[in-house]
């Protein structure tokens, strides 16, 4: 194998290892370039892709080396071809001119020799392809020799020089064997395969068989082409191919690539529109269906036709406490590990939906019974009697649950939602079950209470309240030692209506403190009046809701009602319980500011909440009000708790007040456990102002000034 052919091989196999790399380059930056467009891409993503990616590049190199291999086959042939035409023009010529009468033993000076000779030269230099032309014979001896061989230039400088150069004499031994020069000896036209190297130069031979008059080859006719220009024409082929094969390889990098990248796009477009999707129609915080997937998905026509339907709407209590106390993201905590809690309670045929941010609805269909919705729903309230665990503290949650059914209770989602949160909203807070199923009566409800809220706003700019009062005794000397003011609404058609009916719409409505101060200011009044009447120190105790605890004007407010009034801040007694303590802390420090006016602070309802031992040492308070649920069953049965929060406040050096005292053996047993002061019905009912100043001269024979 000569260099040159060698170089060619080496090429080829340089030009196979880059084509290889090249895919597998292209496959890992396509993924690359992907990953960096996908972060995450699908674990199967541009797999067939890349399959018929690397399968057609591989298909093309096949294509690219049969290509090559039928120009290659091509080019020889035309070589072939001309040879074979070339051989016989030109062994006719020899035969006419008499090269049959060339022998060994004949001079190369006879004028047939130099006749042949000059021909054969012109033969070689006008013919571009050919190297050299000569004519061999094969002499008895079975020896081939050169009958005529011209001088060749064989480097092409236009000059003959050299001994390869010169003419070779006739009757040269011919030495190399070559079987393409035996065969035409035989009488058969032959070419070489490939170019060779011998002494004369790089050259691809031709042999055609001269033959005589009678049929037998006389001699043999050589044609060497060039073996360089023949290569180098090859080479041109093989580079058009691996041209082709490269710009197809390019095109099939692009549809690959194209492919892959859009393919992502479209992945990453689905992604969006999932996410937009999820946004529009999913809860954030807890991933619920919200209610545009309800309205929009899930249309109740569609999904209920000739079903029947249960809607469950709930909420939870307990929450806004968590907020203020530990903030929102404490409480967000708190809220999905609810969720999750009824989530896990819920069956196959039931979808948890997030109505609002407060409101959510278990929907059922195919149900069996309205009672066993009531029943499931009573179920879920028993889940909520453990704590949730959040943190490093426990929490207690309670849901309200209303319900109402489809087609019965309404024809669409939002009348189905609005009749639950009827029904919800009038779940009695006594009501351990806490479920309300919907009725009619409720809507009824409802509008009276719509009717109380406009009433309402008009009794506060009206000022069509009045402060009832009941008296507080001392046990000791039987003797009143305060009041306590309780608000009563008098409607000028509905007559007194009970502060039940309006303070937590109040709340609602974001009048309790304006309606608060009023009752205060009245309150104090009235007690300076009554005092400077007798000449008393009676104290008047007055309620105080959460929200007006946490006014920031709060403390302003109550200096200006006690210099307005004039009544002295130690005869001011203001009761909170234990509810109204939204965040231990800061609720401490108001009522601390609170004593440091001078005014006396009253828990009230004692007994009744579950936290109230844990702090009632470091609260800012003088006086214990025992809830009046400690009374109801004495004297039938002895109430060793009631002696025991006697004992503990006095431990406290705290007075202690027992409310609800109905009658004589009540008064007697708070007595004999020495509990200081009482108030109940055994003394007086809550009383209009005029009617409590009869009570003190009718009960108490005191004489006014």
């Amino acid at each position: 194998m000569t260099s040159l052919e060698l170089d060619f091989n080496i090429n080829i196999l340089l030009f196979l290892f880059v084509y290889l790399l090249a895919i597998l380059t292209v496959v890992l930056l396509s993924r690359k370039l992907v990953k960096r467009k996908l972060s995450e891409p699908p674990k199967q993503f541009g797999k067939t892709p890349t399959i018929l990616f690397v399968l057609f590049s591989m298909v093309l190199l096949i294509f690219g080396y049969v290509l090559d291999s039928t120009l290659r086959e091509r080019e020889y042939n035309e070589y072939y071809d001309m040879a074979k035409n070339m051989g016989t023009i030109f062994s006719r010529d020899l035969r006419n001119e008499g090269h049959a009468t060339l022998y060994q033993s004949d001079t190369d000076r006879s004028k047939e020799y130099t006749r042949i000779h000059k021909k054969m030269t012109e033969w070689q230099n006008h013919i571009k392809e050919v190297q050299s032309v000569y004519t061999m014979r094969m002499n008895d001896n079975g020896q081939i020799y050169f009958v005529v061989a011209p001088p060749t230039d064989y480097n092409k400088d236009g000059r003959i020089r050299g001994e390869i150069e010169k003419r070779i004499p006739m009757g040269t031994i011919y030495t190399k064997e070559i079987p393409e020069l035996q065969r035409a000896f035989d009488g058969e036209f032959s070419m070489e395969k490939e170019p060779t190297n011998d002494e004369w130069g790089y050259s691809i031979g031709a042999f055609i068989p001269v033959f005589n008059g009678k049929g037998e080859v006389e001699s043999v006719l050589g044609i060497d082409f060039d073996g360089f220009q023949y290569m180098e024409r090859k080479a041109n082929e093989r580079w058009k191919v691996l041209s082709l094969v490269v710009l197809i390889f390019i095109v099939f990098v692009l549809i690959y690539v194209l492919t892959l990248l859009s393919t992502a796009e479209r992945i990453l477009t689905n992604k969006h529109k999932d996410e937009l999707r999820k946004m529009a129609y999913y809860d954030e915080l807890t991933g619920l269906p919200n209610r545009n997937y309800l309205n929009n998905i899930l249309p109740l026509v569609e999904w209920g036709e000739e079903k029947v339907v249960a809607v469950i709407l709930f909420g939870f209590e307990g929450l806004d406490a968590i907020d203020d106390l530990l903030g929102n993201s404490k409480c967000d905590n708190v809220y999905v590990a609810s969720i999750r809690r009824i989530e896990a309670s819920l069956k196959e045929e039931m979808k948890l939906v997030r109505w609002s941010e407060r409101e959510h609805l278990i929907i059922v269909k195919d149900y069996a019974s309205e009672q066993e919705i009531v029943s499931f729903a009573e179920s879920l309230v028993k889940q909520f009697v453990t704590p949730i665990h959040a943190g490093s503290r426990d929490f207690y949650i309670s849901p309200k649950f209303g319900i109402c059914f489809y087609p019965n209770d309404g024809f669409d989602w939002n009348a189905l939602v609005k009749n639950a949160n009827l029904a919800k909203m009038h779940v009695p807070s006594e009501n351990d079950k806490r479920v309300m199923k919907y009725n009619s009566h409720l809507l009824t409800e409802s509008n009276e209470k719509r009717d109380i809220e406009l009433e309402l706003h008009h009794a506060v700019i009206a000022e069509q309240f009045e402060v009832f009062y009941q008296p507080q005794l001392s046990l000791i000397t039987g003797k009143p030692i305060g009041m306590e003011a309780l608000i009563r609404w008098n409607h000028p058609t509905k007559g007194i209506i009970s502060p039940l009916k309006f303070i937590q719409l109040a709340e609602e409505l974001h009048l309790i403190n304006q309606i608060g101060l009023w009752v205060l200011k009245k309150a104090c009044t009235q007690t300076v009046q009554i005092n400077e009447l007798y000449g008393l120190d009676l104290r008047v105790s007055v309620n105080l809701s959460t929200v007006q605890l946490q006014h920031p004007q709060f403390l302003q407010d109550i200096n200006n009602i006690l210099k307005e009034t004039g009544l002295e801040p130690r005869l001011l007694d203001l009761e909170i319980t234990e509810g109204s303590l939204f965040n231990f802390e800061k609720s401490s420090q108001i009522l601390e500011d609170i004593k440091s006016l001078g005014i006396h602070i009253s828990l009230d309802d004692f007994g009744a909440g579950y936290s109230s031992l844990s702090y009632l040492k470091k609260l800012s308070i003088h006086r214990l009000k025992i809830d009046r649920i400690f009374l109801l069953n004495i004297p039938k049965e002895e109430d060793t708790l009631m002696t025991s929060i006697v004992t503990l406040g006095h431990n406290l050096n705290l007075k202690v007040l027992a409310e609800g005292a109905e009658t004589i053996e009540q008064v007697n047993f708070l007595k004999a456990i020495e509990c200081d002061e009482v108030q109940g019905y055994y003394f007086a009912k809550p009383l209009p102002y005029h009617e409590f100043i009869a009570y003190l001269d009718k009960h108490y024979r005191l004489t006014r000034d």
